[in-house]
């Protein structure tokens, strides 16, 4: 049965439609082909939305948006666009925004939300997308300019990483609904560039950190003041850092050619080996413990034959299976350490050979009263024997009568103040009384009191004779009495003149001499002040910091003599005399104090201070004690 003409006319239309159609569609896998081919290898995020942009506006048939989501996600940003310029100024000016600029609010739009809240993939005409958007007169004109009354877009999400980060809007007018594949694959080449982008940058920068990481370590290996060095388990050095030339004369080449015990004293070399085996059947038993670091002090041979002691930090190293392979150590200088132990060891001989020999019984007491230390001479004077007193209460061998008395005396010391010229009595072992002249100071340690120092005379001879004085005196004031009364009361102030001037000068004298014996046994720096800051006295370590001697610096201002500022503001401090004056106690005077001596050094010093006091517990002065740690600041900053 023929067709009619309306009938072939029909199909004709329906072919030429099936036939664009098909053209359409292959039109866009080609422009998606071309979009993936163009940003595959950028490696930059705003270059990959431009390239995108770039073949979109070559295809001339569609318009492509990328939105992003906003830092809050309430909104989208128009990251690219390919809106002709012209119609998107027009655009703006009737709507009175950049479009560029502006944000799409998701609660207003169900497209948009659709895409990008719930992942979907959207097809709707841009007039009815543009409404929900604009009121609906401006809506009307801005769809109007843009050729969007006809139009229809496919709204499709935008991923990174499997996040939702925004959306991709195409637009055209053959848009039909088996155009949704494409679009999505679009967006999906998209995708996988900005991971890949990510994947490069991260890369990039992980190199790049491990660059300046060992670029750092380097760097503080090779200008660091300590020796570091790697052996192999056979302890060959496989590395050794440059300071090994100042210190034992090799440089880093000659230090590799040689072993551990190529460079250590026979006796030092055995200690190493001993702990090396040790730590190394530890690791056999999987007793291991990555962090575990042995310390050692070893003396080391130089290169000209000379030696020098370090202290060697060392810990082995692991390969990835955990096993050892080596040995990672740290050598440090400490050679002058160990002449200050020795100085130290024979400064504690001399003054204990003094101590014991001494005439006057010598003692230390902990905070709750209990002998630490007991000098040879207080068996003559308590009877008791050295082993006998120490252990016990200095005050089990006192009277009940001046119990109250000595342990008032003692929280008085407890508190910092020393305590002088004090008489207390005593029983000794063989039960006879003796009268005991007491001088005793407080030991401190980091500003806080951790004992007594005492020196004890026995002077019950001394009274007895000062009573025998006494009485004959009375009988020579009655003799001389009976011949004048104007005689024997001059007389009796004469001598009354006379035996308190000496009694004075003999303890001053005393005084004097136990004062200057002190001074020059402290290891640290002494200043004593009057109530105005005046210098009244310096010791020698003083003089050494300050830079003054006793001679220019007594009568001086301290603020002249003492220069401190605090370390990192360099604003000068406060002055330790008024601190001291309005606290009326002993007062450390900061963590961070810098002396500066008179030829401009300057020294980190550890300091207090302490009120002085006269018998009737007037303060009369201060005195600052301090000392030189910068040395010791250095090593614990080396060591951190």
């Amino acid at each position: 049965m023929l067709e009619t003409s309306e009938e072939l006319e029909k199909k004709k239309i329906t072919k030429r439609k099936l036939d664009r159609s098909l053209r359409d569609l292959i039109e866009i896998i080609h422009f998606t082909e071309k979009v993936s081919t163009k940003i595959h290898g950028i490696l930059d995020e705003a270059s990959i939305y431009n390239a995108v942009k770039e073949e979109s506006l070559k295809s001339k048939k569609y318009t492509l948006s990328i939105v992003l989501l906003t830092e809050d996600g309430s909104g989208l940003k128009i990251a690219e666009s390919t809106i002709p310029q012209q119609k998107l100024r027009a655009a703006e000016k009737v709507a009175g925004l950049r479009i560029k600029e502006y944000s799409i609010d998701l609660d207003k739009s169900t497209f948009y939300r659709q895409a990008v809240r719930e992942g979907k993939t959207v097809q709707a005409p841009v007039n009815e997308i543009v409404n929900e958007l604009f009121p609906r007169p401006l809506a009307y004109i801005i769809s109007k300019i843009l050729n969007y009354e006809k139009k229809s877009s496919i709204l499709t999400p935008l991923r990174r990483h499997d996040h939702i980060i925004g959306a991709v809007a195409m637009t055209s007018t053959e848009l039909a609904e088996y155009f949704i594949p494409s679009v999505k694959s679009l967006a999906q080449h998209i995708s996988t560039a900005l991971e890949l982008a990510d994947e490069y940058a991260g890369r990039t920068k992980m190199e790049k950190t491990l660059q300046e990481s060992e670029k750092r370590y380097r760097l503080l290996a090779e200008n660091a003041t300590d020796v570091i060095w790697t052996t192999n388990m056979e302890l060959k050095f496989t590395y050794v850092s440059p300071f090994a030339s100042q210190l034992l004369g090799y440089s880093a080449e000659e230090a590799i050619d040689k072993s551990i015990g190529d460079v250590l004293t026979s006796t030092s070399y055995e200690k190493a080996i001993k702990v090396f085996e040790e730590e190394l059947a530890k690791e056999k038993i999987n007793q291991k413990d990555l962090s575990r670091s042995t310390a050692l002090e070893l003396e080391l041979i130089c290169k000209n034959g000379s030696t020098v002691w370090v202290e060697s930090k060392m810990t082995f190293l692991h390969n990835d299976r955990q096993e050892p392979v080596g040995i990672l150590g740290v050598v440090r200088d400490i050679s002058e350490r160990k002449e200050a132990e020795r100085q130290l060891r024979e400064s504690e001989e001399k003054f204990r050979g003094i101590a014991e020999r001494n005439f006057d019984g010598i003692y230390e007491m902990d905070t709750e009263g209990r002998i630490t230390y007991a000098s040879p001479a207080l068996e003559r004077i308590t009877g008791y024997t050295p082993d006998e007193l120490q252990g016990n209460l200095f005050m089990d061998y006192a009277p009940e009568s001046v119990l109250t008395e000595g342990f008032q005396a003692l929280s008085r010391v407890l508190q910092g103040e020393p305590i002088q010229g004090m008489e207390i009595e005593m029983i000794r072992k063989d039960g006879t009384a003796a009268l005991l002249e007491i001088n005793v100071s407080p030991v401190f340690k980091d500003d806080r009191v951790t004992g007594v120092q005492g020196v004890i005379r026995d002077v019950t001879e001394r009274k007895k004779a000062e009573e025998e004085l006494k009485k004959y005196r009375h009988h020579l004031e009655e003799l001389v009495q009976e011949r004048t009364t104007a005689l024997t009361v001059a007389n009796e102030k004469l001598q009354q003149e006379i035996s308190e001037r000496r009694l004075m000068e003999e303890s001053l004298a005393a005084e004097k001499e136990r004062l200057a014996v002190t001074l020059r046994s402290i290891g640290d720096g002494v200043i004593t002040t009057d109530t105005k800051g005046t210098v009244v006295l310096i010791n020698k370590v003083a003089e050494s910091l300050t830079g003054w001697t006793q001679e220019e610096a007594v009568g001086k201002p301290l603020d002249e003599v003492f220069h401190i500022v605090n370390e990192h503001t360099r604003i000068r401090c406060e002055s330790p005399v008024d601190k001291v004056l309005s606290h009326g106690v002993v007062v450390g005077l900061g963590n961070n104090t810098m002396l500066i001596a008179r030829d401009g050094t300057e020294r980190v010093i550890a300091d207090s201070g302490a009120p002085i006091r006269d018998r009737m517990s007037r303060i009369i002065g201060v005195v600052l004690v301090f000392r030189d740690i910068t040395e010791k600041r250095k090593m614990e900053q080396e060591l951190l």
